[in-house]
């Protein structure tokens, strides 16, 4: 497998859940959305105002624009502190652009597309831990060119 081949489909092929994407209403309350995202264990929760989604939330969006902020959560509406305008990529996009958008613009979770939708959210650690088990492969596969006997 050549790295710079590899799209992000198959980051998301190895996940439980390939499409899954947790949703709340632009007009829910901050304490709805942190208790989304506390019950499935996710850093972030899209946004949608009907069917179509108009932000995104995330922890680091919590810790800014409520908590520092001094806002009551149970009380501020999410669509007052979300992240409008949030950067999305295809299930195309190579995995090594997907990674380089994410440290480059210090993103930690990018909403995937696939036929103009958006289908689920890619995390930094998802990438990661996907790079991680590539490259153990290959340096064991390595290992094991090396050390095995040259047959004579």
């Amino acid at each position: 497998m050549v790295l710079s081949d590899v799209t992000v489909a198959a980051v998301l092929a190895e996940r439980k859940q390939l499409i899954c994407t947790h949703t709340v209403s632009a007009a829910a309350s901050v304490e709805c959305a942190v208790s989304e995202m506390n019950t499935h264990h996710i850093g972030c929760v899209l946004i949608k105002k009907g069917i179509r989604a108009v932000g995104i939330f995330t922890e680091r969006d919590v810790l800014t624009r409520v908590i520092c902020a001094h806002r009551d959560p149970l009380r501020t509406r999410v669509s007052e502190v979300m992240t409008r305008g949030f950067i999305s990529i295809s299930i195309n996009t190579l995995v090594e652009s997907a990674f380089e958008l994410m440290v480059r613009r210090r993103l930690r979770h990018l909403p995937v597309r696939s036929e103009g939708k958006i289908i689920t959210v890619v995390s930094a650690g998802d990438i990661t831990n996907w790079l991680f088990r590539v490259h153990k492969y290959e340096a064991e596969n390595l290992m094991q060119y090396i050390l095995t006997d040259y047959p004579h």
